[in-house]
C-alpha cells in the first residue's frame, strides 16, 4: 500500500514537471506528453540542451550525428529490445549533466541534497527499464537546475506560479512546499571537506612525486650499471681480439716451423740415400 502510494505520488510529480517543462521555449515536451516520452534518450538530451548552459553541452560532429539518429527501446512480451548505439547516447547525456554540475559547482554545492539527487539519477534505468523512481529523481534534479542554475532559471522559477493548483500541490508533496527556497548546506562543513580533499590530493601528489623520484633514481642507477656493463663487455671484446691475434701468430709460426722441418728431413734422407749408394759401389769394387 505504501509503495503504491509512493509510486502514485511520483507519477503525479512527474506529470507536473512535464507540464512545467512544456512551457520552456523550444521544449521537446508538450503538456500532453506522458512519462514514456521522458524515457526517450533523444528527448532527455534535447531537454538538457534547453535547460543547461552552452558550455555544458559540447559535442563533436560524430556525436551530433549519433544523437540525430532515432533510437527507441521497444518491449516485446518479456523481452526488451535495445538499439546498439543507445549506451553511447546515454554516456553523452550523462556527460552533459556532469559538466553542468562541475561548471556550476560554486552554486550547486551549497544546495542541500543536490549531490545526493545527482548521484541517484540513473539514466540507463530510465531509458531501458522506464523505472518510475529513477524518472522522479531526474525530474527532481531538473527542477533544482531549472530554478537555480539553468540559463533559463528566472523563467523556470516564475513559470511554476502559472501551473495548476494540482500540479503545484504534486510538486509540493514530492519536493517540499519550500523547494523554491534554496536550503543552504553548512558551508563550513563543505569548506572543511574541500580542504580535506585538497590535503589528500597534496599527499597523493607528494607520494606520486616520491614514487617518480624513486623511479628516476632507479633509472639513473640502471643507466650507470648499464654503462659499466657495456665498458666491461668492450674490454672483454678487446681482450678477446688481442688473444685471437696472438693465437693467429702462433699458428702461423707453427706452420712455418713445420714446413722447415719437413724440408730438412727430406734433405737428410736424400743425403743418406746418396751415401748408401756410394758405399754399395765401393763394396762391389
Amino acid at each position: 500500500m505504501i509503495e503504491a502510494m509512493t509510486e502514485l505520488m511520483a507519477m503525479e510529480f512527474i506529470n507536473s514537471i512535464i507540464h512545467w517543462i512544456s512551457e520552456f521555449p523550444n521544449s521537446p515536451l508538450q503538456a500532453s506528453s506522458s512519462f514514456q516520452d521522458l524515457c526517450n534518450i533523444a528527448t532527455i538530451f534535447k531537454l538538457l540542451k534547453v535547460l543547461l548552459n552552452e558550455e555544458d553541452v559540447i559535442l563533436s560532429s560524430d556525436e551530433e550525428s549519433l544523437l540525430a539518429e532515432d533510437t527507441v527501446v521497444t518491449f516485446h512480451e518479456s523481452n526488451i529490445i535495445v538499439p546498439y548505439n543507445i549506451q553511447r547516447k546515454i554516456e553523452i547525456t550523462e556527460r552533459a549533466l556532469k559538466n553542468h554540475i562541475h561548471n556550476n559547482y560554486a552554486k550547486l554545492k551549497k544546495i542541500e541534497g543536490i549531490r545526493l539527487i545527482f548521484v541517484n539519477v540513473n539514466i540507463t534505468k530510465i531509458v531501458i527499464f522506464h523505472d518510475i523512481s529513477s524518472i522522479a529523481r531526474m525530474c527532481e534534479l531538473l527542477l533544482k537546475i531549472g530554478i537555480y542554475s539553468s540559463k533559463l532559471s528566472t523563467f523556470g522559477l516564475t513559470s511554476i506560479e502559472f501551473l495548476s493548483d494540482a500540479d503545484k500541490e504534486a510538486i509540493y508533496s514530492y519536493a517540499g512546499a519550500d523547494f523554491k527556497d534554496i536550503k543552504i548546506e553548512n558551508t563550513t562543513i563543505i569548506e572543511k571537506m574541500e580542504e580535506m580533499d585538497r590535503y589528500q590530493m597534496e599527499v597523493l601528489q607528494k607520494l606520486e612525486d616520491e614514487k617518480n623520484l624513486d623511479m628516476i633514481r632507479e633509472s639513473k642507477r640502471f643507466l650507470e650499471e648499464k654503462a659499466k656493463l657495456e665498458d666491461d663487455i668492450k674490454a672483454l671484446q678487446e681482450e678477446n681480439e688481442a688473444l685471437e691475434k696472438k693465437c693467429s701468430e702462433v699458428f702461423n709460426c707453427s706452420d712455418q716451423v713445420s714446413f722447415i722441418e719437413e724440408d730438412l728431413v727430406d734433405s737428410i734422407n736424400w743425403e743418406n740415400q746418396q751415401l748408401q749408394e756410394l758405399i754399395y759401389k765401393l763394396m762391389v769394387q
